[in-house]
């Protein structure tokens, strides 16, 4: 048996439309274009353990990186586009910095990329580390991933 569409399946543009609108969202939403992060031992890291991407259009996230890093998400938002971001624990406001040393409670932890790698420091609840291939170091705050109306 052989299966034809008729009219009576209803018009077929809308659903046209629908996957080209899932496809292009789900292209944009935490591929790792950003990537890969490797450990120490060269091994790519898997997106359920570290992964960096662009905000999602579709929540107004344009021009805002994440990355993903063992359960914790944290942000590069050097436009403020997710608001005020403020520490779980104490309610202190939270901003992404950019300097030139790191935390004195700071390791490494051999994840890399690009020259870039993380490190971690006691402030770990609010901050990773990224030192930069020019010796900078950017700070990453936590950040959440709901959308915000803007």
């Amino acid at each position: 048996m052989t299966w034809r569409r008729t009219a009576a399946d209803g018009p077929v543009m809308p659903r046209v439309v629908l996957v080209l609108v899932g496809a292009a969202l789900f292209s944009a939403c935490g591929l790792n274009s950003r990537g890969p992060w490797v450990n120490e031992d060269g091994r790519q890291l898997q997106g359920n353990e570290v992964i960096e991407y662009d905000g999602f259009a579709y929540c107004r996230q344009e021009r805002v990186v994440f990355l993903f890093f063992f359960g914790d998400t944290y942000t590069k938002d050097l436009f403020g586009r997710l608001g005020p971001l403020a520490s779980e624990a104490d309610g202190a406001p939270l901003t992404f910095e950019v300097g030139s040393t790191l935390p004195e409670s700071a390791f490494a932890t051999g994840i890399t990329h690009a020259g870039r790698e993380i490190f971690l420091a006691d402030d770990r609840a609010d901050y990773l580390y990224i030192r930069l291939p020019n010796g900078q170091v950017e700070r990453w705050p936590r950040a959440d991933l709901s959308c915000i109306e803007q």
